[in-house]
């Protein structure tokens, strides 16, 4: 018998993990809570700014972005251009 160890997040009775087990659906398991300290909101904040498309900003734009997710500052001071409108 192999023994994987995966992470996740409970919501009520139900564990959403992080990847997907190599098991089937309905396979009983035994599981076993080792609490993780939760990341800080300038961390999780962070891991979603990477995640999006880059954008075309100044340095001084991205720098005040660091600086606020860093802070923990809840919204960075900058000035975005609107999107130009899509003619299709």
């Amino acid at each position: 018998m192999s023994v994987a160890v995966l992470t996740g997040v409970i919501r009520g009775k139900t564990i959403e993990l992080e990847q997907e087990p190599d098991l089937p659906d309905g396979q009983r398991v035994s599981v076993r809570l080792d609490p993780q300290e939760l990341p800080s909101t300038g961390a999780g904040s962070s891991r979603a700014a990477a995640s999006l498309e880059p954008m075309d900003l100044s340095e001084s734009d991205a720098s005040a972005i660091e600086r606020a997710l860093a802070s923990g500052s809840a919204r960075p001071r900058i000035k975005v251009a609107p999107l130009p409108q899509y003619e299709g």
